[in-house]
């Protein structure tokens, strides 16, 4: 729609650009912000419920789930203020050069924007670190799961590491070129898609992919101990693993999404023709722009929300199960029992070597003697 306040001689392109650069000036950045702000109260609430489940177990080998998921939650917050410093400063400048220049903003304006936006690659380091913390803690829960079982993780982890260091070597070379971040593209972004920009994107879709291998293999297994306890000790007692099998499978695809609402809005928007980008595509730009920013809080959010997700489903179907095994007369003991050791194993994260196994070893003897 056309502002009613330009003049008529001014052609509908020159409008709809200056549209185009309004929302890329004003209602980006407060969406951004706003955006951001929202997720990051999410996740604050989210670790806080993390730290309290994992410091109340009072157990020392929790001490490094603790530690990396404060580490993580300080590199969120950091990527938080540089985030919003960018934008607040980037918004500044582009209003004073569309004030002097409002049909060329890009060529008056771009040196200063350039040098606001050499901070951006320090956010993207920051977002490419919080992502390889999330990887270990997701590889270290796969590797327990699995009972330590190298073969497993062998390859995805591999696969984690080098697509980690393709990032910081894009981000490197964002920090040491003119451009600045592997995806600033000047006022409308449009037109610099670099060779870093898409070896960056080569990393969002490798991250996606590892993030669902991952999942579906720590998933796979809690799945196969869930039918194993199902037919030693019936079905009451697999419960938990269904739950967290459920837990994992949705909260471990979260991140995916949002890596591919990304991936795909940034691709639909920097590959497009120019006029069509700038006329038609400004608001997919938007939703890349907002998501770009708004990764972060989602590497965080993941893991932490499983964690917490986990921890109080277990407690409630704990209860559960502990009220259902007291109706049953002769088994109370036994039931009790189960549901104590399967409420060790409720986090995948915090299960000790061995320990899966020989769980389901001790139910199958219990189940045999049951039947003697």
């Amino acid at each position: 729609m056309s502002d009613p306040n330009l003049p008529e001689s001014v052609p509908p392109f020159c409008q709809e650009f200056q549209e185009a650069c309004f929302l890329q000036i004003i209602t980006q950045p407060e969406t951004v912000i706003a955006v951001q702000f929202g997720l990051y109260g999410i996740y604050a609430i989210l670790y806080a419920m993390c730290i309290f489940l994992l410091t109340s177990k009072r157990s020392s080998k929790y001490v490094l789930h603790c530690l990396l998921m404060s580490v993580l939650f300080v590199l969120v917050t950091t990527g938080l203020v540089i985030n919003t410093v960018v934008s607040t400063r980037e918004t500044n400048a582009n209003l004073v050069t569309y004030a002097f220049n409002p049909l060329d903003p890009a060529s008056s304006g771009l040196e200063q924007v350039e040098k606001l936006n050499k901070l951006t690659p320090v956010g993207q380091a920051v977002t490419v670190t919080a992502n390889l913390i999330a990887d270990i803690i997701l590889i270290w829960r796969c590797y327990l799961v699995w009972e330590a079982d190298l073969n497993v993780v062998a390859l995805p982890a591999l696969f984690c590491l080098g697509n980690n260091v393709l990032a910081f070597v894009t981000v490197h070379q964002a920090i040491h070129s003119d451009i600045g971040s592997p995806f600033y593209s000047g006022v409308l972004g449009v037109g610099l898609f670099d060779l870093n920009s898409k070896l960056f994107l080569a990393f969002i879709f490798g991250t996606l992919v590892s993030n669902l291998l991952v999942t579906l293999l720590i998933a796979g297994r809690i799945l196969y101990i869930s039918r194993k306890m199902r037919a030693s000790a019936g079905p009451r007692n697999s419960r938990m693993y269904s739950t967290i099998v459920a837990i994992t499978l949705e909260s471990g695809v979260l991140y995916p999404f949002a890596l591919i609402v990304y991936a795909v809005t940034t691709m639909i928007f920097r590959f497009a023709p120019f006029d069509q980008a700038m006329l038609r595509d400004v608001r997919m730009a938007l939703v890349s722009e907002v998501m770009a920013s708004s990764l972060l809080q989602f590497v965080g959010i993941a893991p932490t929300l499983i964690i917490v997700r986990t921890g109080l489903g277990v407690a409630i179907q704990d209860t559960k199960s502990s009220m259902e095994s007291k109706q049953d007369s002769g088994d109370n003991g036994r039931a009790l029992d189960i549901s104590s050791d399967v409420g060790r194993l409720s986090m995948p994260m915090f299960a000790s070597r061995g320990s899966v196994e020989s769980q389901i070893r001790s139910i199958d003897l219990e189940a045999q003697g049951k039947r003697k």
